[in-house]
């Protein structure tokens, strides 16, 4: 880094008692300097944003391997005078769909599924990122990334789709600052992130998903509909396994379905008639279709 710039990064690891620590760090300093100071390769999107004030950042973990288990982590940024100015990508679905004409099952299966802390924290859920590398510890791989709906936003809008600490950091930090701006609502935030997110091939955004998946507009879409939309996002191939051969879900899939309706229920989102209500869904039939190009690709 540059002269000036303090900054701390530390792995250690002892086989003999199953210790391993990751330690990275660096104090409350200008955006400006920060960005100036990043290596080459490093951070290529925060390192050429539009943001300023200052920022600062402190992060650790401790786990066991052998035991699989997460003993400490905390990750901790903080900001003050934060700005954000870089613009949104143009949206790749075909239909930008306004907020008010989400339909509310859809915006709350979303946020009950993906972030169910999404209107109290800052970009960063440091319960999500623990939970997830506890279970990344248990299955010996990247299996989850524990974004928020805003981490996951920055990594379709700026970011590639590598899966390592480095590009984490990164876009935490972005979704930190592009949250804390103030310049981007909560509501901004849902919006562009439903209109952009990939359901399937060639599927972007709300609109599509539902004319795709249910031959009908997006604000059209009904309770199990939209639990069966947010189910697909962290892997729209796993869960069109699930899928009878006449396009309604499996036993599997409905237990899974059954699992986030309850959630939804609890949490007063979704009324008692509907709720007591048996699942009745059906995939359009051209979905399953492995003659078209989008068919075959779940095949």
């Amino acid at each position: 880094l540059a002269p000036g710039i303090e900054f701390s990064f530390t792995a250690t690891g002892d086989s003999r008692l199953d210790q391993n620590f990751i330690h990275f760090s660096f104090p409350a300093q200008s955006i400006k300097k920060l960005q100036s100071a990043l290596p080459n390769g490093a951070f290529l999107f925060f390192k050429n944003s539009k943001a300023s004030g200052e920022i600062s950042l402190d992060a650790s973990l401790s786990f066991s391997r052998l035991k699989k288990e997460v003993s400490e982590f905390h990750f901790l940024p903080a900001g003050n005078k934060l700005e954000w100015e870089n613009d949104f990508y143009p949206s790749k679905s075909k239909a930008f769909i306004p907020f008010k004409r989400i339909p509310r099952e859809v915006i709350a299966s979303l946020i009950v599924a993906e972030d169910p802390r999404f209107f109290s924290h800052s970009g960063i859920d440091e319960n999500g990122l623990k939970t997830a590398i506890q279970e990344n510890l248990n299955e010996g791989r990247f299996a989850r990334g524990g974004g928020t709906i805003t981490m996951q936003l920055v990594r379709n809008l700026y970011l590639n789709q590598e899966k390592n600490i480095f590009r984490k950091i990164e876009e935490s930090l972005i979704a930190f600052v592009m949250e804390k701006s103030g310049k981007i609502s909560k509501e901004i935030i849902l919006e562009t992130y439903l209109n952009i997110v990939e359901w399937g091939p060639g599927v972007y955004g709300i609109q599509d998903a539902a004319q795709f998946y249910f031959a009908k507009e997006a604000h059209n879409l009904n309770y199990d509909e939209a639990v069966f939309l947010a189910l697909l996002l962290p892997n729209p191939k796993k869960y069109s396994s699930l899928l009878n051969e006449n396009g309604s879900p499996t036993e599997a899939m409905l237990t899974v379905m059954d699992g986030l309706r309850f959630n939804l229920w609890e949490k007063g989102l979704m009324p008692d008639p509907e709720f007591e209500k048996e699942i009745s869904l059906t995939v359009k039939p051209h979905f399953l279709l492995a003659s078209t190009e989008a068919g075959a690709a779940f095949q």
